[in-house]
């Protein structure tokens, strides 16, 4: 998944987005502080992205420690869904689950709002404002 991820985070890049990545290799003993510290300074939301299942997996922590220390940021899990999955090929199954490089990059504009266009809001009082933040602002504050 690392390679993955070093795929989304350039794409992401070379689209304007600045993004904190953080590799966590294991859930337990899980580094409350250190992934506090992280989440500080964060703006728009939390993406998680694991090749398992997300139930009780890193998405679950991270969404327990945001609730528990009072962090209202929106958080989406990518990973396996709590469903029976099909069979197929590594690349078959990380394109069903959303986890090819494509699909974190549309998770991650998708949670920060980049994938909304100014015509999208034309003729609305929100429109110039939302627009003028967004060229000013990186979009996941490091």
């Amino acid at each position: 998944m690392t390679d993955r991820i070093g795929q989304a985070l350039e794409q992401l890049a070379e689209s304007g987005l600045s993004i904190r990545h953080v590799h966590i290799s294991r859930i337990k003993p899980l580094e409350t502080e250190t992934i506090l510290r992280y989440i500080a300074g964060i703006k728009y939301g939390v993406l998680t992205v694991e090749n398992h299942s997300i139930i009780g997996g890193l998405g679950s922590a991270i969404a327990e420690i945001m609730s528990e220390t009072g962090f209202s940021l929106p958080l989406k899990r990518i990973g396996i869904p709590d469903a029976y999955s099909r069979g197929g090929s590594f690349e078959y199954q990380c394109g069903l689950n959303n986890l090819t490089a494509d699909q974190v990059v549309t998770a991650a504009k998708n949670l920060t709002g980049s994938n909304c266009r100014e015509e999208d809001f034309q003729g609305t009082a929100a429109a110039t404002e939302y627009f003028d933040l967004k060229m000013k602002q990186v979009v996941i504050k490091k």
